[in-house]
């Protein structure tokens, strides 16, 4: 017996904070939603801190190629940052004109965290980009059932081709279901990570009843269910995309799915 469909997504939320994406991020990020069949809306958000902190006298900017201080000029900066946004918006147009995808564009100033919990409705998924502190940032503040979506993206991802990935923890939940849509909806694989043969075998037989054909799924056994074992198992596995649960993990799990981004060059669909 098939499982009720999971709640219909509108938008990919695609979050740059004063910075520019990749043109390989940009296109996974329009490759998610156009499997997905999502409108992309990217928003470059302007921290207003920063402008904060152009303003006191003390303030001062290191210069290149003179390696000179000087004091922060928040005309300049404004420039700067209009600058990084016209640019990631030339990135991420050229990325979905390819897919033909629906896609928009906004600068937005003021408070990340509130900005984004203004404009993000429950039918969202967030996409961001992977920190090289494995910290995703302010997207916390958005907490409900849907809400703990989020596409974190490495800066220079792997090849859109192969199967769907999943770590399988036995706990249930929205990941699996995910998965196997996207694979479903991509014509891929589906590639069954977990630490035991009967989790194995209960994700198999789950993946079945969502529709996924036996013959198109594959099953391997993680050594332990720790960050250093799905990064290997997932680097060697010619994925386009990692699926993990949040109980995965004891530790921060967008710190953890930002870590495993950078390690194995995968989008991770945090669930």
């Amino acid at each position: 017996m098939s499982e009720p469909a999971h709640p219909p997504f509108r938008r990919l939320i695609l979050r740059l904070e004063n910075v520019e994406p990749t043109p390989q991020m940009a296109r996974a990020a329009g490759q998610f939603a156009h499997l997905l069949g999502l409108h992309l809306h990217s928003i470059f958000l302007v921290d207003e801190a920063v402008f904060g902190l152009a303003q006191l006298p003390f303030t001062r900017e290191l210069r290149l190629p003179g390696h000179e201080w000087h004091p922060l000029d928040p005309d300049r900066l404004a420039a700067e940052l209009d600058q990084a946004a016209s640019r990631a918006q030339r990135i991420v147009s050229d990325a979905v004109h390819v897919l033909g995808l629906n896609a928009a564009f906004e600068v937005v100033r003021g408070d990340p965290a509130s900005c984004l919990s203004a404009f993000r409705d429950a039918d969202d998924i967030l996409a961001v980009m992977a920190s090289a502190t494995a910290q995703v940032g302010s997207h916390r503040p958005f907490r409900n059932p849907l809400d703990s979506l989020v596409l974190v993206l490495p800066a220079h991802p792997a090849e859109w081709q192969g199967p769907i990935a999943i770590v399988l923890d036995g706990a249930g939940g929205p990941a699996l279901p995910l998965a196997a849509r996207l694979a479903i909806a991509a014509d891929a694989g589906l590639l069954l990570f977990g630490v035991t043969p009967a989790v194995l075998d209960a994700g198999l037989s789950h993946a079945s009843a969502l529709g996924v054909p036996k013959e198109r799924v594959t099953t391997r056994l993680l050594s332990a269910m720790e960050e250093e074992a799905i990064v290997q198992a997932a680097r060697n596995s010619g994925s386009r995309l990692l699926v993990a649960s949040r109980s995965i993990t004891t530790d921060d799990p967008e710190a953890v799915a930002s870590r495993l981004a950078r390690a194995t060059d995968l989008p991770v669909l945090l669930a």
